[in-house]
């Protein structure tokens, strides 16, 4: 979803890269995930570091389980519904 000349997703980023979290790692599913590789890509255009966790649909505690070992002993959970790039 765009507001003005931005994907939601890009201004989370912006916003993250700005409190200085620059490694970001996306819980996506399989359909979702080639999607926002395509847009993200490894991150670089946006100052962050973009990694993928992919798993089916088995809710945020099973996704977060999935990336378990992407993710440091501190983290930030933010939970996006279809707002990304169409």
């Amino acid at each position: 979803m765009a507001i003005g000349s931005h994907y939601v997703i890009e201004y989370i980023l912006d916003y993250l890269r700005r409190n200085g979290i620059l490694e970001i790692v996306t819980l996506t599913t399989g359909n979702e995930s080639e999607l926002l590789r395509n847009h993200l890509g490894d991150g670089k255009r946006f100052g962050v570091n973009i990694e993928f966790s992919i798993a089916e649909r088995i809710g945020t505690a099973g996704a977060l389980e999935v990336a378990g070992s992407m993710l440091g002993a501190t983290f930030v959970m933010f939970s996006l519904t279809r707002t990304w790039v169409q």
